[in-house]
């Protein structure tokens, strides 16, 4: 009886850990667009490695290298003298560690910190074949098997899970062409569509909302919705919504590595570009900054002879893309910040400046928060008015613009606190944005923040550099995970305030943070992850 209890309780407790493990991983897979180049290029920062080395995982490690190794040697060599009681303890260890694991799912539930993929076909398809590759050797034997067993399936599991990745992929893959190939006969059939194409290392969505929203004004116009900007959710897209009526489409165009760019130029076809600047951006995935610069330009070598491209010229590398939309005897038009635009003022709610337009000034005002909205701004303006739009209209048509859904949105605001929601994306030309438009308020500025992904080789770096800006101006800066976290803190010293508090973001510290609040505070959000910080704070 007790046996059977004990058998019992531990196969349950394999099966439990063994689910929150396999959710994690494939929360974690769809995190990364089911990429193994961007799984690889997470497992190099901080908190990637920690998955890999913490002493739990060693433990385990080892344990499984005793039980299996003498086990291995009993069977073709000779019996080790009291390798059966070692082999057994290992087993009891391990389902201990099983037991333990189990026991922290609640905490975890209650902290936040329990992670599962986001219902999907493709999510779903991953979770069945691990299943199936995890628990169909253990069908005849259930319970003894799993405990017999499960230490060698605990440390296939990610294996697995890889696997059920690549066997996904490939219906995907070609489900994937299959909409690929519709979407660019559509295209073919209509010639009335004037395709706008737009690309960066950042401000790509702002920029596509601030253009839909002059040319919706005058035009029948179709976006991309939200982060769509792949070859598969654009393609789908344009199957599903583009009509013979619509005289703009407007496409954002993402891209991880050489190629990509091109892959949508091909379906989308644009007459017209838009490249919002080169930064930093999964620079760790392109490889080098020539690449980078490689990649956006295959817009460019995309367009056709009488193509218009637009180019942010207030970026160090926006030289190399004027070079080579010149090469191809493209209209080029530039914004450029310093010779465009002048009487800049900046509040906590509106953003307003004088455009020089074609030898007019045109005063502008919009109500947006942070001056990183301008470079958008004067892309979407330059783009309106070379299709066709007039000082007036354009002027006119600017009332309607708002900030992009979770990009510097104001979700509160009182006399006491004011909640700033910027967790669509983080990039380090937001951060430092993020920074200048704290100096708008006298009270506690406090900034939560997502430590910025795939920067390679200059990811310690820049994450001083944003420690170091972010010490002039913040009061506290909260972190969403560990990655660059010694960087961070290194920068925040060089600040001019030098007493900056750095502290990772739970439940605790920010408890802390709320009791020090006073009046004209403002908490910025910065990336994902940040997110589910926000109620604590409303």
């Amino acid at each position: 009886m007790l046996y059977n209890f004990v058998l019992i309780v531990f196969t349950a407790a394999f099966i439990f850990r063994t689910v929150k493990t396999l959710f994690f991983h494939i929360f974690l897979w769809q995190l990364k667009e089911f990429r193994p180049d961007r799984i690889i290029a997470h497992l190099k920062t901080d908190y990637g490695k920690k998955l890999l080395v913490n002493p739990l995982n060693i433990i385990k490690w080892i344990l499984f290298i005793v039980i299996y190794s003498i086990s291995l040697i009993n069977i073709n060599l000779v019996e080790v003298p009291f390798s059966f009681h070692i082999i057994i303890y290992s087993f009891y260890l391990f389902w201990f560690i099983w037991l333990i694991e189990t026991i922290s799912i609640p905490f975890a539930v209650l902290r936040l910190r329990f992670k599962y993929p986001v219902p999907t076909v493709k999510s779903f398809s991953v979770l069945v074949f691990s299943s199936v590759l995890l628990l169909f050797p253990f069908i005849s034997n259930p319970l003894e098997g799993m405990l017999l067993l499960g230490p060698l399936f605990d440390r296939l599991l990610p294996l697995f899970v890889f696997i059920a990745v690549v066997l996904v992929n490939i219906p995907a893959q070609i489900y994937k062409g299959l909409i690929v190939f519709l979407a660019a006969r559509k295209i073919n059939n209509f010639t009335g569509v004037s395709k706008i194409a737009i690309t960066g290392s950042y401000g790509k969505t702002s920029t596509k909302e601030f253009l839909a929203a002059l040319l919706m004004s005058k035009y029948k116009t179709l976006k991309t919705p939200g982060s769509f900007n792949t070859d598969y959710s654009v393609a789908a897209f344009i199957n599903s919504k583009l009509t013979p009526a619509d005289d703009f489409l407007i496409v954002e165009m993402g891209a991880y590595t050489r190629g990509e760019i091109k892959r949508l130029c091909r379906i989308v076809k644009p007459e017209a570009g838009i490249i919002t600047g080169i930064g930093s951006q999964h620079l760790e995935l392109f490889g080098s900054v020539s690449n980078l610069i490689s990649a956006k330009a295959e817009l460019i070598t995309a367009l056709p002879q009488n193509g218009i491209i637009v180019i942010n010229v207030n970026n160090v590398h926006s030289g190399k893309i004027e070079k080579i939309a010149k090469e191809r005897g493209l209209r080029l038009i530039t914004a450029d910040i310093k010779r465009d635009v002048r009487d800049v003022k900046i509040g906590k709610n509106y953003l307003s400046f004088s455009l020089k337009l074609n030898k007019k000034i045109l005063p502008l005002k919009f109500n947006l928060a942070g001056k990183n909205n301008l470079e958008n701004l004067l892309l979407a303006i330059k783009t309106a008015y070379a299709f066709g739009m007039s000082e007036y209209e354009i002027k006119k048509a600017s009332r309607n613009i708002r900030p992009p859904l979770k990009t510097m949105n104001v979700i509160k605001q009182t006399s006491d606190i004011t909640l700033i929601d910027d967790t669509f994306n983080v990039n380090y030309e937001g951060i430092i944005s993020s920074a200048a438009y704290m100096k708008l308020y006298k009270g506690l500025r406090v900034l939560v923040l997502n430590p910025i992904i795939e920067l390679g080789e200059m990811a310690q770096n820049l994450h001083f550099k944003i420690g170091k800006e972010l010490g002039h101006v913040c009061d506290y800066l909260l972190v969403t995970n560990r990655n660059y976290f010694n960087n961070l803190s290194e920068g925040l010293k060089k600040g001019n305030r030098k007493n900056t508090v750095i502290l990772a973001a739970d439940k605790l510290s920010i408890s802390q943070v709320r009791r020090k609040l006073f009046s004209d505070s403002v908490v910025i959000f910065s990336g994902k992850e940040s997110a589910k910080w926000i109620k604590y704070f409303s």
